[in-house]
Parts: C-alpha cells; sequence; structure tokens
C-alpha cells in the first residue's frame, strides 16, 4: 500500500499538466520557464557576511537552555 507521501506526489505529478497551463494562459511562456527552472535546478540564496573578529551577540533565549 503507498505511503501518503507517495500518493501526494503522484497527485502533484498528475496535476502538473494543468498547472502548467494556467501559468502560461495567466503569466505568458516567459514566467512559465521560470517556474520550471525553479522546480527543478534554480534555487536562490541569502548571503550574510560577518566580520569574524568582532564578537557575537548573544540572542534571547525563548525557553530556558543550559550548555555544558
Amino acid at each position: 500500500m503507498p505511503s501518503s507521501s507517495e500518493k501526494s506526489a503522484r497527485r502533484r505529478w498528475k496535476q502538473l499538466p494543468r498547472r502548467a497551463w494556467e501559468i502560461l494562459r495567466r503569466e505568458g511562456l516567459r514566467s512559465l520557464w521560470f517556474h520550471v527552472l525553479g522546480e527543478t535546478v534554480y534555487r536562490r540564496a541569502v548571503l550574510f557576511e560577518r566580520v569574524l573578529s568582532d564578537p557575537i551577540p548573544s540572542a534571547p533565549e525563548a525557553i530556558p537552555v543550559e550548555v555544558s
């Protein structure tokens, strides 16, 4: 018996052509192309830079934590 994640993956693949047609109809070919890239190979990353000689500020604790 297939697991729920397998069922949802199968359902997603079945809905893919309908979703692609909706994007093509509403937003155009260029937008569809970027959606395809976003789902397959293209990912965005946010890069932060920090000077390592500066002290790291302590973050406020949401729950009490003891590090030992």
